[in-house]
């Protein structure tokens, strides 16, 4: 969240790289709306986990992409996810 004119690139890069999303309030009066449109998001959150077909090699960190959908996805509903991770 930053406050001006301008989002810091660095926030709306965040944002992107961990399925996130980032808010630019021009006035304080808008803090209240943002904070109650994260408190609502976080209400209706879903964690999915899985386990890789391939393991790992070990000390060979490993970028793996992943995509995220859902089917029938109800109207008004939006999947953000990030777009992959980094094996340890």
């Amino acid at each position: 969240m930053a406050f001006g004119r301008t989002r810091p690139p660095l926030l709306a890069e965040l944002a992107v790289l961990t399925g996130g999303r980032s808010f630019l309030l021009r006035d304080a009066r808008e803090l209240q709306p943002a904070l109650a449109a994260i408190a609502r998001e976080l209400r209706h959150q879903y964690l999915i986990g899985y386990v890789p077909a391939r393991a790992a090699a070990a000390g060979t960190p490993e970028w793996r992409s992943i995509a995220v959908s859902v089917k029938n996805q109800p109207a008004g509903t939006r999947v953000r996810a990030r777009d992959g991770y980094t094996t340890e």
